[in-house]
């Protein structure tokens, strides 16, 4: 069973990690930092289930402490970063031809954070897996009976196995505006799964965590915290908008029925909350239409919640 292979691979790969990021620093000077996770559905933003329909990331940073700055080279801080998602289409009883496939994805990757100079650097790597050998599937259908929603149908056109190595690399720079408002414009390369290029900035109001370490969500463009800093408890809101040029994607291949547009577009809007012991956010993503035909965009939300003990 590819599935099963597949999803005990993943568990080997994330015991290794797990023993990595958890080393004691007076052995090797490395330990866990801390944790960062974002789910994303779209039934919790425009309430249908289609097209990017659901994903998790999550984000493991290791390094031998953190004093609330970036390192000025890498590998120092890495994080460990886990992700799944299931792409669908609109309709997954009858599906229209011209709709894009389904896939179920899951990648697992290390990322370096940096700071040389005032520019904020992330490079990494990332081995993205998708197709039945996933299990994402069979994962979002025991959802769906869960629920009570819509079975997945046999004859929903998807993705074959396939792995895809992939490398991306992104670098802003935080500028104050005043206080408690900042503005961080930055700019992404990846190359692998989807070939693209992208620009944008994020803004924080209130009582955003300026010396966290903050991740970035792939899917959804969110940022939110994968290392604490030393603020006290506060309400912040976060804005964000980027638009990306892309070449090819391996989610809407090239001589497919649904064809990949050149251009996709993101806004974002959230709210989170900082406690002693948790914290927690919740936001909106609007996503531009990612193949001709689609008809119409979407909108995700997005949350996440942690708790100290």
């Amino acid at each position: 069973m590819p599935g099963v292979r597949f999803a005990a691979g993943l568990g080997v790969l994330l015991a290794v990690l797990a023993g990595a990021a958890m080393a004691e620093p007076d052995r090797t000077g490395w330990r866990l930092l801390g944790q960062g996770w974002l789910l994303s559905n779209d039934a919790i933003g425009d309430g249908h289930d289609r097209w990017r329909s659901v994903g998790l990331s999550y984000g493991a940073v290791t390094g031998p402490g953190w004093a609330g700055r970036l390192p000025d080279r890498p590998g120092e801080i890495l994080e460990f970063r886990l992700m799944a998602e299931a792409i669908a289409p609109a309709n997954l009883v009858d599906p229209d031809p011209a709709d894009r496939r389904y896939a179920g994805i899951v990648s697992a990757g290390m990322h370096s954070h940096f700071a040389p100079g005032r520019a904020e650097v992330r490079l990494g790597a990332d081995l993205v897996a998708v197709g039945p050998q996933t299990g994402v599937a069979g994962l979002h259908e025991a959802m769906h009976d869960l629920f009570g929603l819509s079975p997945i149908r046999p004859g929903v056109h998807r993705l074959d196995n396939a792995l895809h190595p992939t490398l991306s690399a992104e670098i802003g720079r935080s500028w104050p505006l005043g206080p408690g408002a900042t503005v961080r414009p930055f700019a992404e390369v990846r190359l692998g799964d989807e070939d693209l290029a992208r620009i944008g900035a994020d803004l924080m109001l209130g009582a955003a965590d300026q010396r966290a370490l903050w991740l970035r969500d792939p899917i959804t463009g969110q940022r939110h915290v994968g290392v604490r800093g030393q603020a006290g408890p506060g309400l912040y809101a976060t804005f964000g908008a980027d638009i990306a040029a892309v070449r090819e994607s391996a989610w809407l291949p090239a001589g497919g029925a649904a064809v990949l547009r050149d251009r996709r577009a993101r806004l974002r809007a959230g709210i989170g909350y900082r406690a002693r012991r948790s914290d927690g956010f919740a936001g909106l993503t609007w996503l531009s239409e990612e193949f001709e035909g689609q008809g119409a965009p979407q909108v995700v939300g997005s949350v996440t919640l942690r708790f100290r003990f």
